[in-house]
Formats: structure tokens, C-alpha cells, sequence
């Protein structure tokens, strides 16, 4: 196997999604990636059998020595040491304590220092600025809008955790707002239908205006608590990813209205790569262009 190939996995609370990725070209070296269900309420044994499977099945006839292996997970985690220090969020809480690069390094039958980890919100902004949408901009800032708020920013040469999700907002904090739980919430509490996913209100917004005025208030929440985040940052564009970015042309008309009105220039745009910016920024910790976490 060439030396420009290596693995990339991207691990999210219900799943774990994986591929061989060609850092000299930055692409994906296989068209699909691997991705298989896990249950992240499962024991650490389990979760890591299951992780360790989908990354031994891409590297299928590669010789041991020759495995590199880049992994986006949430945190808290140690990304340098590997001890998950992840509780308190529903998912992968007894992998608590554990040492994920020891554990998966055992499984896979390779050193532990084959393995490097990075916060998926920074391999996802990663990955843009590696071959997407932040390509060639010299400050960036991403957002992953989904179950959860995930942040990174791009700034001389480094990607970093920018950890907004904690920020205080309104009358609690960012990502109360400012993902899917609160969408959800806002369009159940009053109306016959009731929507068990964000995909679906999206669906029905086209014919209903009540849904349409939620997005319209994401949006606005999404601006009011940008504003000071692009005055602190001074983003030269701003990168979305998430599931409910898909919905973007319901919310970004309001987040560009707020933004405007306090005098903000800065392009917003949808993440070009999608689910593979993860895996590929996962990948690149191994490039000679790798983007170095403070």
C-alpha cells in the first residue's frame, strides 16, 4: 500500500464510518466508505470490537506495519494521550477512564502510536480546509449543526476545538439552542403533527408556515450568537456542516438578515464535502500539510 494511503474514520454517537484516504490527492482512495451502527450504551469492550471491525475491514490485506489510522471522535477526550474522559451525554459513557488508542491499537494488532485521534468538529473543518470549502482562506470558522453544536476554527495553520457549544446563550447555553433538540422541541410543543426528526420538519415546511417561522427563528439565534463570535474570530468565511444543514435554505436568509443588520460581511457557506470532510481531516493528522491542534 502507498504511503499516501491511509485510514480515516469519523466516530459519531450511533455510528462509526470509515474509508482509505489518499492524502497526496486528498480524496477518498475508495468511492464509499464503510459505516456500521454501533450502540454507544454498549460496554467498551463491545464499542471498541465494533469500532476495530469497520478498520480492519477497510484495511483488508494490508500488512500491519503499514496501517496509519486518523480518527475524528467527540470528546471530552485526550486526543494526544488517547484516555476518554466522555460521560454524561448518552453515548460511549463506559469508555470512560479508557485508553481508546491502547484499546483499539490491541484490537487491531498494530502500535498504538499507528493511531492518532482529533475532535470531530475539528477533523470535519479539517477535512474543508483540507479539500473543501475552507481551502485556501486563511482564517475559517465551522460549525456542525445536528443533534449537538460542534465548532472549530482555522487560523494560521491550526485547527482547533473552538468548544462554542458551552458558550452562555440567552437563558442557558449555545447549544441549547442551536441544534436539532431545541427544533424538535419548539415544533412539538404546540400542533397535531408530531416530527421525530429535523429531515422531516424540513419536509413539511414547504406547506406550513409555522414550521417555516421555527427555521426563520434558528436562524436568528444562530446570527445573535455569531456576532460576537465573528467579531472576536474575524472568519474570512464561515463553513456549515451538520445534518441540519441540508435545511439551510430555510434558516440562512434570517442568520444572514442578523448579520447584516449589525453590519457583518462574511460568506456562509454549506461544507462541499459533506460526510467525507471527517474522514479525510481524520486522514490528513498523517499529511506533511497536517494542521496541528493547539
Amino acid at each position: 500500500m502507498s504511503k499516501n494511503i491511509v485510514l480515516g474514520a469519523d466516530i459519531g454517537g450511533s455510528h462509526i464510518s470509515a474509508s482509505l484516504v489518499d492524502i497526496e490527492n486528498r480524496t477518498l482512495a475508495r468511492p464509499e466508505p464503510m459505516r456500521k451502527e454501533v450502540d454507544s450504551a454498549a460496554s467498551a469492550d463491545t464499542v471498541i470490537r465494533e469500532w476495530a471491525s469497520v478498520i480492519a475491514s477497510c484495511f483488508e490485506g494490508v500488512a500491519s506495519s503499514r496501517k496509519r489510522v486518523g480518527i475524528a471522535m467527540p470528546g471530552p477526550v485526550d486526543y494526544d494521550e488517547g484516555i476518554c474522559y466522555i460521560r454524561d451525554q448518552h453515548k460511549y459513557e463506559q469508555l470512560y477512564g479508557h485508553n481508546i488508542k491502547d484499546l483499539l491499537a490491541d484490537a487491531l494488532s498494530i502500535n498504538r502510536d499507528q493511531i492518532q485521534l482529533i475532535n470531530d468538529a475539528a477533523g470535519f473543518l479539517a477535512g474543508e480546509v483540507f479539500s473543501g470549502a475552507g481551502f485556501g482562506f486563511d482564517t475559517v470558522l465551522g460549525l456542525t449543526l445536528g443533534t449537538g453544536l460542534g465548532s472549530a476554527l482555522y487560523k494560521e495553520g491550526r485547527v482547533v476545538d473552538a468548544d462554542l457549544w458551552q458558550s452562555p446563550f440567552r437563558d442557558g447555553k449555545a447549544e441549547d439552542y442551536l441544534a436539532g433538540p431545541w427544533l424538535l422541541r419548539v415544533a412539538n410543543a404546540q400542533g397535531d403533527i408530531k416530527f421525530r426528526s429535523v429531515k422531516a420538519m424540513a419536509m413539511a415546511a414547504p406547506g406550513d408556515a409555522r414550521i417555516r417561522s421555527i427555521f426563520e427563528q434558528f436562524g436568528q439565534a444562530l446570527g445573535e450568537f455569531l456576532v460576537p463570535q465573528v467579531s472576536r474570530h474575524q472568519p474570512s468565511v464561515l463553513v456549515l456542516g451538520g445534518n441540519i444543514t441540508r435545511a439551510a435554505g430555510l434558516f440562512r436568509p434570517a442568520l444572514m438578515e442578523v448579520l447584516s443588520g449589525e453590519g457583518i460581511e462574511l460568506d456562509v457557506v454549506p461544507a462541499q464535502i459533506g460526510e467525507s470532510a471527517a474522514l479525510i481531516g481524520a486522514a490528513s493528522l498523517w499529511s506533511e500539510d497536517a494542521f496541528v491542534q493547539a
